[in-house]
């Protein structure tokens, strides 16, 4: 697999050559956070519809947390515990923030245009850890409309991530400011009867880990497998997951029953995290705003006392809406 790596880096060396010094200085891998770029992408055109969702997120962060009935929304502000993850639309209809699971974590992802073509690209990482510092990305060059160079600024540090499309494959190699190469990516792409990425394979002279992303016939994502574990979704209520299972690398695997109304709302989450004995009960209430959409939403969580079960007051959850105007 590293002879695979060192041949996608092949087919970028003139970029390399171009950009490397006369006594260069590496830099390392863990200065510099390579990351699916290709993935991101692709999640700023399925979020669109508002499909951000995936299998491998956390249990806080509901499969509904930036789901809204009726009128057209501009924004949605989601609040867990002291962060904020939110989802916003501009007036042409391209998504221009979003969150998006990568490979350590959750991140919130801003997008500039300049329709159709994204311009920049910012990284804000909400996995807790303080010391990784935001990535800010310009998109120096295209083919077609697609990213082809990428300039990645971490802090002071610079990184280039070069990209080719094809309808079968996308590669994306990247390299420091001296030209070093640092990581690749290749991406497997469906074409029939929609173009997702199927799986993903990251490389670099550490090994590769690859990812594989499973799709029903809707195009709704049902499971990711990869290092990170594996998850997935058994059961739909509509577009809403029923039952799913989480098997994170290093952590107890965890299984959930969803339980939903008619009109879309979690009416109760019920599970077990396996090898602790811990179960999960919990019902919700919400309030309202005027279009019917869900502002707060209150758990009341199921405990075993003496035998019987008995309702404890859990989290409370609170969402912003923003509507277009007139709506």
């Amino acid at each position: 697999m590293y002879r695979r790596f060192i041949l996608l880096c092949i087919c970028f060396l003139p970029f390399s050559l171009l950009h490397a010094q006369e006594n260069p200085a590496p830099l390392q891998e863990d200065e510099i956070s390579a990351f699916p770029l290709a993935l991101i992408l692709e999640t700023s055109k399925t979020g669109a519809s508002g499909s951000f969702w995936r299998p491998n997120w956390p249990p806080e962060l509901s499969p509904d947390a930036f789901r809204a009935q009726g009128a057209s929304m501009s924004g949605i502000s989601f609040t867990l515990g002291d962060v904020q993850y939110k989802a916003r639309w501009n007036d042409e209809g391209f998504v221009t923030d979003f969150p998006c699971f990568l490979e350590d974590g959750l991140v919130q992802v801003s997008i500039k245009y300049n329709a159709p073509r994204i311009k920049e690209i910012t990284l804000a990482f909400q996995n807790g850890d303080s010391a990784k510092e935001p990535a800010e990305l310009e998109v120096m060059e295209y083919d077609g409309d697609a990213p082809s160079l990428v300039r990645v600024n971490q802090g002071g540090l610079y990184s280039f991530v070069l990209m080719r499309w094809g309808v079968s494959l996308i590669s994306e190699a990247w390299f420091d400011q001296d030209g070093n190469a640092l990581a690749g990516y290749e991406y497997q792409v469906s074409t029939e009867p929609f173009s997702r990425i199927r799986s993903y394979e990251r490389m670099s002279d550490q090994g590769s880990e690859e990812t594989i992303i499973d799709y029903d016939s809707r195009s709704l994502v049902t499971g990711i497998s990869g290092a990170g574990g594996n998850f997935s979704v058994h059961y739909f209520h509509g577009d809403l997951p029923r039952y799913w299972e989480l098997e994170p690398a290093g952590s107890a695997a965890s299984h959930y029953s969803l339980q939903w109304d008619e009109s879309g709302f979690l009416v109760r989450l019920s599970g077990a995290v396996d090898g602790e004995g811990e179960v999960v009960d919990s019902r919700y209430e919400y309030d309202f705003d005027s279009q019917g959409n869900w502002i707060a939403r209150r758990e009341i969580k199921m405990v075993r006392r003496f035998g019987l079960l008995s309702p404890v007051r859990g989290s409370v959850t609170s969402r912003i809406l923003e509507y277009k105007d007139g709506e």
